[in-house]
């Protein structure tokens, strides 16, 4: 082996050399892992051309810390973001789904269980529970397109309103029901406050559709939230013994009788569990 000082040293020195110029290289990879997906990423994606198929991919592969507010739901669609893609966002910023139980109905002892004075169904799994008497159905939710008005008006008149809708595809639910007050078991994060997610609207039919108003806009100034004549009085109680480390499961009830009409319970401002209400 060659003992040469001068060798060594030349060597040693193009080693450090080596490895500091490879260090940027790694800070920027480690940086790209690291950073997670926003909206403005999706935004780029979508104005670069490249397809849902593949935008959905790496929504689905990386890191993600997406804002799905409903303001923010509107302007990706106002930038050509499809509703594909939006669904994919909205699903990767949720939560993962974790089984309540593994192996079949558990029945717990529950006197305030209104559905029986002394058990209670625990939900095979989180989401929405549809409760009509003795049926129990697991709900499937929508993800609704979003209309406006012509803005246009506000150039010619300044108090002109352009008014946001939600439309949910089909002007009745398939889901129908002659109860008029029926239950709903609802799963949601441990730490989030269940009136801040859950809501139950009333939805105006239509034609081909079943809408209801979610923002307006005018010079003046932009707003967005459901109106309060569209928004059900309902009370929202914990489940006692159905809590796990992740969620909890929240009864919801209607405080008055619902007339015949189309509604939905709405959860996180996205997710839209449908059904009708039928006249005896």
């Amino acid at each position: 082996m060659n003992s040469n000082p001068a060798i060594k040293t030349q060597l040693l020195t193009a080693i450090l050399t080596g490895a500091l110029l490879l260090m940027p290289a790694v800070c920027v990879v480690a940086q790209d892992v690291k950073k997670p997906l926003d909206n403005s990423d999706v935004v780029e994606m979508t104005k670069a051309g490249l397809p849902e198929s593949t935008i959905i991919l790496a929504i689905q592969k990386g890191p993600s810390q997406f804002d799905t507010s409903p303001q923010a739901l509107i302007q990706l669609k106002s930038q050509g973001v499809s509703a594909t893609v939006l669904d994919a966002m909205i699903r990767a910023g949720s939560p993962p789904a974790s089984p309540v139980q593994t192996t079949g109905p558990v029945r717990r002892t529950n006197p305030l269980d209104p559905l029986s004075p002394t058990t209670v169904v625990v939900p095979a799994t989180t989401g929405v529970t549809f409760v009509d008497g003795e049926t129990r159905l697991s709900m499937k939710y929508s993800s609704p397109e979003m209309r406006t008005n012509s803005m246009l008006g506000a150039v010619v008149n300044p108090f002109h309103k352009s008014r946001i809708r939600t439309a949910l595809n089909g002007n009745h639910a398939q889901l129908r029901t002659k109860n008029t007050s029926p239950l709903f078991e609802v799963g949601i994060v441990a730490d989030a406050n269940p009136a801040d997610l859950v809501a139950i609207v009333k939805l105006q039919p239509k034609s081909d559709t079943r809408e209801i108003e979610t923002g307006r806009g005018s010079i003046t100034g932009v707003s967005s939230g459901f109106r309060k004549e569209d928004i059900l009085p309902i009370s929202i109680e914990e489940i006692p013994g159905l809590a796990t480390q992740s969620q909890k499961v929240y009864r919801v009830k209607l405080i008055n009788p619902l007339r015949p009409g189309e509604y939905a319970l709405v959860h996180g401002s996205a997710a839209y569990y449908d059904f009708g209400v039928d006249g005896n």
